[in-house]
């Protein structure tokens, strides 16, 4: 699964125009949410900011960023939506979102997410992750680097699967190991350690 969106069969991103406007990529590869009509799609991330403010009809809206592990987004709610859901945006809060791409009310043709669920990350991310997979380059591997990622997953138990993709770019190979002993839960120890040796890395 995508740390920031997925659609419930595995597949693809999804840009929402108007609900999420955003930087990144995880979210904006697909511009036509027909692709996605009628589908359940995930977010998850951290709440960085929320403005809040009345539409021209007196209706209240609220506007959240959300970061991940690969970008940040913002999703807008609006009217029963924002008064319904705005408990859970607070600067701080890690969520994962639940919703839906549904065709709009006297507009046929046109799409929209419609949210349907907000949970706190930490409730569900060991259920909804099954695994991560992380890219070693070779000449990145050094005894050290060893060390320290055996500390972390040590550190950092959990339900999650854990693969090794080796890469040989002299040799032009890879090779996917998994680790059977080890499984970890995805935290920002990890996630902060994999950034900080320029590991990439997917989560399913």
């Amino acid at each position: 699964m995508s740390p920031i969106m997925t659609t419930a069969n595995g597949g693809g991103s999804l840009s929402t125009k108007g609900f999420v406007l955003n930087d990144n990529p995880a979210m904006t590869q697909l511009e036509d949410k027909v692709a996605f009509a009628n589908q359940d799609v995930f977010l998850g991330g951290i709440v960085t900011d929320v403005r809040m403010g009345q539409t021209r009809t007196g209706k209240p809206y609220g506007i959240a960023k959300l970061e991940d592990y690969s970008g940040a987004g913002e999703i807008a709610l609006f009217g029963e939506d924002w008064a319904k859901f705005s408990g859970y945006f607070h600067v701080g809060n890690s969520l994962f979102i639940t919703a839906r791409v549904e065709e709009r009310q006297w507009q046929q043709g046109a799409y929209e997410l419609k949210i349907g669920r907000i949970e706190f990350l930490s409730d569900v991310k060991d259920q909804k992750i099954k695994s991560i997979t992380i890219n070693v380059a070779t000449e990145k591997l050094t005894l050290e680097v060893v060390n320290e990622l055996a500390s972390i997953i040590r550190k950092s138990p959990g339900p999650t699967d854990v693969f090794f993709n080796i890469l040989d770019n002299d040799e032009h190979s890879q090779v996917m190991l998994q680790s059977k002993l080890c499984h970890v839960s995805v935290d920002s120890l990890l996630i902060n350690y994999l950034k900080k040796v320029d590991f990439t890395y997917q989560i399913n």
